[in-house]
């Protein structure tokens, strides 16, 4: 500010910044308000190829600029399986998710598995652990934990282990 010819403090600033009117969602404070992309929210996630209710979204893992999202693959009232998968999304700097890989077990579960019951994920050492509660490979609804390790060549999840339990609590779950 800067005193007028009275030596009276003026009501404008002089050679004052001021922000723009909204954060442009690209990775800073914008508006000034001491918030990066305040108000830019989250774009809608569409399943991509829905089928009828695949449970897309029953599990939700986030961290970083990373965005998991399970689809079990319920097909139907008769818990009949398709192929259940985690959808990966990546946020750019203006603020969308794109997606960018589509993680699915190695073999096609015989039944439904409920693969993307429970997710994890860790953006800083590319990792993404994914349970499947139902899974019957060692013993009938024994249950199983995927984990996937980001691979640097293609930006891909590739399988990095498989933990299994051989002994299911009652009721398979």
């Amino acid at each position: 500010r800067t005193c007028d010819a009275n030596g009276k403090l003026s009501a404008t600033c002089s050679g004052e910044i001021l922000p723009k009117s909204a954060d442009q969602c690209a990775g800073k404070d914008d508006d000034c308000d001491g918030d990066v992309d305040d108000g830019c929210g989250l774009a809608v996630q569409k399943l991509p190829n829905p089928k009828n209710d695949r449970q897309f979204g029953v599990r939700v893992a986030a961290d970083g600029d990373t965005l998991a999202i399970s689809a079990p693959g319920v097909d139907d009232a008769n818990f009949k399986s398709s192929q259940p998968s985690v959808h990966i999304y990546s946020r750019s700097k203006a603020g969308s998710y794109t997606l960018v890989d589509e993680v699915k077990p190695i073999t096609a579960p015989k039944t439904f598995n409920f693969f993307g019951s429970a997710l994890a994920l860790n953006d800083d050492f590319g990792l993404l652990v994914v349970g499947a509660e139902d899974d019957d490979t060692e013993a009938s609804g024994a249950g199983a934990v995927h984990v996937y390790k980001l691979q640097k060549k293609d930006g891909q999840f590739g399988l990095m282990a498989n933990h299994y339990s051989d002994k299911p609590v009652k009721d398979g779950h």
